[in-house]
C-alpha cells in the first residue's frame, strides 16, 4: 500500500501550527469533518550531501523498515525495499533491489548517502463531507517533529484529494483554511519547510560585473570558496565519502590560484599568511587524496592484470593501501580538530572583516582579467610546444598546473565574457586538462608503490611480482597519454583557437 505521504494529493503547509480540533472548527455549514483513526510513523529523508537525488527528481525515504524510492515525474509510481538493519545504506552497493541500485549508482556516483532529516508523523486521515453526507474530499491531517534538538519547529501539513467532480467545490473552500503555502510534492515541502538546503556547492557562482574593480572579485572569490571549504569539514571528520576532501581542496586551490593570479591586490604581510595557509592545508590533506583516489580505482587496477594473476596478491595490495588510508584520514582529522585550524579560521574571518584595510591596490576587473588570460594563454603555448616524449614528468606536471590556472580564470570570470562560454576555448582547455590530470594521477600512483615496496619488511616474492606488473602497467598508460597529449595540444595550440582567445580577451 502506498505511503499517505506519497499519493497524488494538494500539499498545503499552514504558516501557523494548527491543532486537529481548531482545524475542524474550519468548516462551517453545509460542510462537515469526519475523523479516522491517526497514526505515527518515522521517517528519514536520505539524499547526497549536495542533494544529488533531489536535485534528479527523485526522492528517498526510509520507512516502517522500508526503503522507497520515487520518482517525482511519476505519480504513484516505487520502488522499495525491505530494510532491518539499525544502520541506512550509505551506497548505491548496500542496496539488494537492482533497480533501486543501478539508479542510485548512476545518480549518486563516488557520494554516499547521509541522513537529511527524521519526522516523527502523527497522521489523522479524514473526509469531507457535503450537505448531502456525499464524501467531496479526503485527505490527512499531519503534524511533523523533527527529532533533531538543532531542528525544533513543528509543522502541520494538510494532504488533500477532492474527488472527481468536485474539485471546483473543494477549491473554493480552501479559501476558509488558515494561510498556507501550495506544493505538489511533500518531500519538496518537508525541504521548504524546514529550510533543508540541497544545493550543490562545490562550484560557486560569483556575482562579478564589469564595472567593478579587481579587488571587488578577489574579496568574493576568495570568501565563496572559503565558506565551501567550512561546509566540507564535518563531511571529512566524519568520512561519510570522498567528495567532501575533494571539495574541500579545490576550494582551496581556487583560494589560492585567485591569490597568485591576481596580484598587487593584499599587502604583502597578509598574502603571505594567506598563501602559507593554504599551502599547508594542501599539505595536509594531499596524502588522503592520493589514496582516496588510489582505492577508487581498485576495480580498474585489477582488470589491467592478466586474468590468471593471483587475486590474492592483488588483494593483498589494497589490503595495505587501505591501512595506509585509515592512518592518514586520522592525521588529516587531527589536523581540523587542532587549535591551529582554528586559529586559522579566525584569522581568515578577521581578514573577510577587514578586507579593505588589507587593499593596498586596486584595477579595473576587464582590463585586468582579460590581460592574465592572454598572459596565461601564451605561456601554456610556449610550455607546451617545447615539450618533448623525452622530457621529464615534471614538466608536464607544470604544464598541468599551467592549465589549471588559466581554467580557474575562465571559471572564475567566464560570465562576464559571454562568447567564452561552450566555445571552444573551453572545450579544448579542458580535453587538455583531462590528459596531464590522469597523466598526473598515474605518475602519483606509480610513486605510491613504489613506497608501498620498500616501506614493506621482507614482503612476499608474489607480492613483489604483483606491485611490479602493476608498475609496468601503469608506466605504459602514461607512454599512452603523452602520446595523446600531442593531439589534443594541436587542437589547443591551432590558428583558429588562437584567434579565438585574441578575440576574446586580446
Amino acid at each position: 500500500m502506498t505511503p499517505f505521504y506519497l499519493q497524488s494529493a494538494a500539499i498545503l503547509a499552514l504558516n501557523d501550527k494548527l491543532s486537529a480540533q481548531k482545524f475542524s472548527a474550519v468548516f462551517n455549514k453545509p460542510y462537515s469533518l469526519k475523523w479516522q483513526k491517526a497514526e505515527k510513523r518515522s521517517v528519514t529523508f536520505l539524499d547526497s550531501f549536495d542533494g544529488r537525488l533531489n536535485n534528479s527528481g527523485y526522492t528517498l525515504t526510509l520507512d516502517d523498515q522500508q526503503l522507497l524510492l520515487k520518482s517525482v515525474k511519476l505519480k504513484n509510481e516505487y520502488t522499495t525495499e525491505d530494510w532491518s538493519q539499525k544502520s541506512f545504506p550509505r551506497r548505491a552497493q548496500d542496496f539488494n533491489n537492482p533497480g533501486m541500485a543501478k539508479v542510485l549508482e548512476k545518480i549518486l556516483d563516488v557520494r554516499n548517502l547521509s541522513k537529511i532529516l527524521t519526522l516523527k508523523l502523527t497522521a489523522r486521515p479524514f473526509s469531507i463531507l457535503n450537505s448531502d453526507l456525499k464524501t467531496v474530499a479526503r485527505g490527512h491531517f499531519l503534524q511533523c517533529a523533527s527529532s533533531y534538538p538543532q531542528i525544533n519547529h513543528a509543522q502541520t501539513i494538510i494532504m488533500l484529494a477532492p474527488l472527481r467532480g468536485y474539485s471546483v467545490e473543494v477549491k473554493e473552500l480552501q479559501k476558509t483554511f488558515p494561510a498556507f503555502k501550495r506544493y505538489s510534492i511533500f518531500t519538496q515541502a518537508i525541504l521548504s519547510t524546514y529550510k533543508i538546503d540541497l544545493r550543490d556547492y562545490s562550484k560557486p557562482s560569483y556575482d562579478l560585473a564589469s564595472k567593478q574593480n579587481i579587488s571587488e572579485a578577489l574579496f568574493e572569490i576568495l570568501y565563496k570558496n572559503f565558506l565551501i571549504m567550512r561546509k566540507n569539514e564535518q563531511g571529512i571528520i566524519d568520512d561519510i565519502d570522498i567528495e567532501f576532501l575533494h571539495d574541500y581542496r579545490v576550494a582551496c586551490r581556487r583560494m589560492r590560484s585567485a591569490l597568485s593570479l591576481i596580484k598587487n591586490i593584499i599587502e604583502p604581510v597578509a598574502l603571505q599568511m594567506l598563501k602559507l595557509d593554504l599551502k599547508q592545508r594542501g599539505r595536509n590533506s594531499g596524502p588522503l587524496r592520493d589514496l582516496d583516489v588510489y582505492l577508487l580505482r581498485e576495480e580498474e587496477y585489477k582488470e589491467l592484470l592478466p586474468d590468471d594473476w593471483p587475486q590474492k596478491d592483488i588483494h593483498a595490495i589494497f589490503v595495505k593501501l587501505k591501512s595506509q588510508r585509515k592512518s592518514a584520514h586520522g592525521r588529516m582529522v587531527k589536523m581540523l580538530k587542532s587549535a591551529e585550524y582554528v586559529d586559522l579560521v579566525e584569522r581568515w574571518q578577521h581578514f573577510f572583516n577587514n578586507f579593505e584595510q588589507h587593499t593596498v591596490s586596486d584595477a579595473p576587473l576587464l582590463k585586468t582579467v582579460s590581460a592574465l588570460v592572454m598572459r596565461w594563454f601564451k605561456r601554456i603555448l610556449n610550455s607546451g610546444q617545447s615539450l618533448t616524449a623525452k622530457d621529464p614528468d615534471e614538466k608536464f606536471h607544470n604544464l598541468r598546473i599551467a592549465c589549471k590556472k588559466l581554467r580557474y580564470l575562465l571559471e572564475f570570470f567566464g560570465p562576464l565574457y559571454p562568447k567564452v562560454l561552450g566555445s571552444s576555448a573551453v572545450r579544448q582547455l579542458k580535453k587538455l586538462q583531462e590528459n596531464l590530470g590522469e597523466f598526473n594521477d598515474y605518475s602519483v600512483q606509480i610513486e605510491t608503490l613504489n613506497q608501498l615496496l620498500n616501506r614493506s619488511v621482507k614482503p612476499r616474492i608474489n607480492f613483489v611480482k604483483t606491485v611490479a606488473g602493476l608498475i609496468t602497467v601503469l608506466d605504459y598508460k602514461m607512454h599512452q597519454l603523452k602520446n595523446e597529449f600531442y593531439t589534443l595540444f594541436a587542437d589547443f595550440s591551432s590558428e583558429k583557437n588562437i584567434k579565438l582567445y585574441n578575440k576574446i580577451f586580446g
